[in-house]
């Protein structure tokens, strides 16, 4: 069983002109086992190699993030047999994530940090909007009845096409629209696939003990001292991401150094 990625990239040039996506693309190309098809929406980088990735081009309809990143996951399921040969299962990917080591995208463990969406914006909290995006997942879900889980991290996550397209699920979507700085996707889907008969049974190949498997995060910050050939002090940890201003950073100097060749994603 192989499991298609879909990528969401926004309209605006990143900080470091799309670079993110480059590397997150060659780092699958190098260590992702059982992996399929590959699916970029929103902006395509002229980089992309378009025979070898499935591009659905979306364009930002709205100052908010989350409802551009919303809009863009539904045009590409809507639009294309994403997950179709894994009763509709896919892994969805930001441009960030980077796979530093062999990993088994069939399976995959669904990792949270064991925690509710926020009730309210803390005082002190860096990202205000991101914040206030889990704020009004939160809201949105307790209104609809669905579990309140924070399932989002930095890392690929489970998504399901035929879950997306039910009719509860669209009215879930339509009213994600209209919250403040629109709502988390991956909240929405795994809450929603929880409440639904989510169950291991139901789940593509994923042992039970790892069906919710906690772990916490690594967010390289711009801060951090890259030494050449020390990637991480942690054991278990397959996948980094990245921090704003990463072109900057010794990050993009440790990602061109462990990527240094094209992949066949790229033209």
């Amino acid at each position: 069983m192989n499991m298609d990625v879909l990528y969401v990239v926004g309209n605006r040039l990143s900080q470091w002109n799309n670079n993110e996506l480059r590397y997150s693309l060659r780092s699958i190309a190098r260590n992702a086992k059982g992996l399929g098809r590959v699916f970029i929406a929103g902006y395509i980088p002229e980089f992309v190699d378009q025979e070898s990735v499935t591009c659905v081009r979306v364009k930002d309809q709205s100052q908010i993030k989350h409802v551009n990143i919303l809009r863009a996951i539904d045009t590409a399921i809507k639009q294309t047999d994403i997950g179709k040969d894994d009763g509709g299962w896919f892994l969805y990917s930001s441009d960030d994530h980077f796979y530093i080591q062999e990993t088994d995208f069939a399976h995959y463990p669904i990792y949270w940090r064991g925690e509710e969406l926020p009730e309210e914006v803390k005082k002190g909290d860096g990202a205000a909007s991101y914040h206030t995006t889990l704020v009004s997942t939160r809201k949105l879900l307790e209104w609809c009845g669905l579990p309140v889980n924070n399932m989002a991290w930095h890392g690929n996550t489970y998504f399901n096409a035929a879950l997306w397209k039910e009719e509860r699920f669209q009215f879930l979507l339509r009213n994600a629209y209209e919250m403040p700085e629109g709502c988390e996707p991956t909240c929405l889907m795994l809450n929603y696939w929880m409440q639904n008969g989510g169950h291991v049974g139901s789940f593509c190949g994923v042992s039970e003990q790892y069906i919710y498997k906690r772990r916490r995060e690594v967010i390289i910050r711009p801060d951090y001292k890259y030494q050449g050939g020390n990637v991480f002090q942690v054991p278990d940890r397959e996948v980094i991401s990245a921090h704003d201003n990463i072109g900057t950073s010794a990050l993009a100097v440790f990602l061109r150094d462990m990527f240094p060749r094209k992949c066949w994603f790229e033209r």
